[in-house]
C-alpha cells in the first residue's frame, strides 16, 4: 500500500494472504453478491441530500 492508498494489486494480495481458497469460487461469488445486496439496502435507505433553496 502506497501513500495510504488501496490499489486493486494489494487488496488481492491481501486476500490470498488471509482466505484464498480456489475450491470455493462459488462460495465467494454468492458471499459478494450477498454483501453488494446489503450495501444497495443500506444506501436506499439512507435519507436523501437537505432541499436546497433557491
Amino acid at each position: 500500500m502506497e501513500d495510504g492508498k488501496i490499489t486493486l494489486s494489494y487488496l488481492q494480495q491481501y486476500i490470498r494472504t488471509k482466505d484464498h481458497r480456489p475450491e470455493a469460487l462459488d462460495g465467494y461469488f454468492l458471499k459478494l453478491i450477498e454483501e453488494t445486496g446489503e450495501l444497495s439496502r443500506a444506501i436506499r435507505k439512507r435519507p436523501g441530500p437537505p432541499p436546497t433553496d433557491k
